[in-house]
């Protein structure tokens, strides 16, 4: 890893003091998803995206956050995404399109 790679890595890590309370207010479980995606906004969708696949059960959608926190792949986890117009299935064997 380079030097530059590093400091970039580091710098995604450090969230700002009033964002991590403002997060943590919003709902206990979004700070784990706001270290994956850096951003509030992305990480209120993908607790929106985890919670519907959820189906609202509690038990199960802290194991699915758990997975994300650990930088798994949202697209894994829901085991599909959107490439324009498709749905495509998506799982661990199987790059995921962008």
């Amino acid at each position: 890893m380079s030097l530059l790679t590093g400091i970039r890595t580091i710098y995604r890590k450090r969230l700002r003091p009033g964002l991590v309370q403002l997060a943590t207010k919003e709902h206990p479980r979004l700070l784990d998803l706001l270290k994956v995606t850096g951003t509030l906004d992305s990480a209120r969708n993908e607790l929106r995206w985890l919670n519907e696949h959820a189906r609202d059960h509690e038990l199960e959608l802290n194991k699915l956050i758990d997975q994300r926190a650990t930088g798994k792949p949202l697209q894994y986890i829901l085991g599909t995404e959107f490439f324009g117009d498709l749905e495509l299935l998506c799982e661990p064997n199987v790059l995921i399109p962008r």
